[in-house]
């Protein structure tokens, strides 16, 4: 895996659109230490793009923001990008920070049984 991150900063109500304008000092932070950082954003988090890009780009470490479920991780407009028992395995051996609700409940588990990698919230 290479250094660096893939951010999701759908930013489609408020909550998210916080979440985006909370992120940009993770962002500032990243560039000022030559992290490579590629952001997915408003209607570019959608899960083909987040699939292709982490697959493309292979950083290790993922940031999403948004809103969650159990067993899910939505993007833009609620759209799910990862899901138990379809994706996650993409998450295997990668730093993943997550704020999205719920999504500790049955999706952190499952990755943290896997890779002990990741912090979500």
């Amino acid at each position: 895996m290479e250094k660096g991150i893939l951010m999701t900063l759908p930013a489609s109500d408020d909550i998210t659109e916080y979440l985006s304008a909370f992120s940009k000092e993770i962002i500032s932070e990243s560039q000022e230490k030559n992290i490579p950082i590629k952001r997915l954003e408003k209607g570019g988090v959608k899960k083909s793009n987040f699939e292709s890009m982490l697959k493309k780009l292979d950083y290790k470490m993922v940031i999403f923001n948004g809103h969650g479920s159990q067993k899910s991780i939505f993007g833009h407009k609620n759209e799910e990008l990862v899901c138990v028992g379809k994706n996650e395995s993409l998450l295997r051996n990668r730093i993943t920070y997550a704020r999205t609700c719920w999504a500790v409940a049955e999706l952190g588990k499952k990755c943290m049984e896997k890779s002990m990698l990741g912090a979500f919230y």
